[in-house]
């Protein structure tokens, strides 16, 4: 590759890797505060990608985030192991969402890995996004 390509392949690789850490610092400073705001932090970036791909597929009057992974995997766009990452970070958020906050046993370090598992899943939805072909709700 040509030095100005690689350049330019390093800046993005940075930024993106800076925008990575910035991510992962917010989250650690938010779990160090409260580790249930942080959980519900990071869930809002999976659904978030969830709901950008649905815009792009233009299924927003018939799908949401969670029927909308359903069909994912029911069309072979995503692999049974993804949606059993999705499930089980589901679940996970919603026993955060449903316990009160005194009650609450995730750790920092659990937060943690709960974020990256997140940015797993966003990393694998991102790369469907670029795909060609849309993904409809038959």
């Amino acid at each position: 590759m040509h030095p100005v390509g690689n350049r330019i392949r390093s800046r993005e690789w940075g930024i993106e890797n800076q925008a990575r850490v910035d991510s992962e610092d917010k989250i650690l400073a938010l779990a160090q505060i409260d580790p249930g705001v942080a959980v519900l932090r990071s869930w809002q970036k999976l659904e978030s990608k969830l709901i950008e791909l649905i815009q792009h597929n233009g299924l927003m009057r018939v799908a949401n985030p969670n029927t909308f992974i359903l069909r994912l995997r029911d069309s072979n766009k995503i692999t049974d192991e993804d949606f059993a990452l999705f499930d089980r970070l589901r679940s996970i958020r919603n026993a955060v969402v449903h316990t009160r906050t005194d009650q609450r046993s995730i750790s920092i370090a659990e937060v943690v890995e709960y974020d990256q598992w997140i940015d797993t899943l966003v990393r694998r939805l991102e790369q469907l996004r670029q795909e060609p072909g849309y993904i409809n709700m038959k």
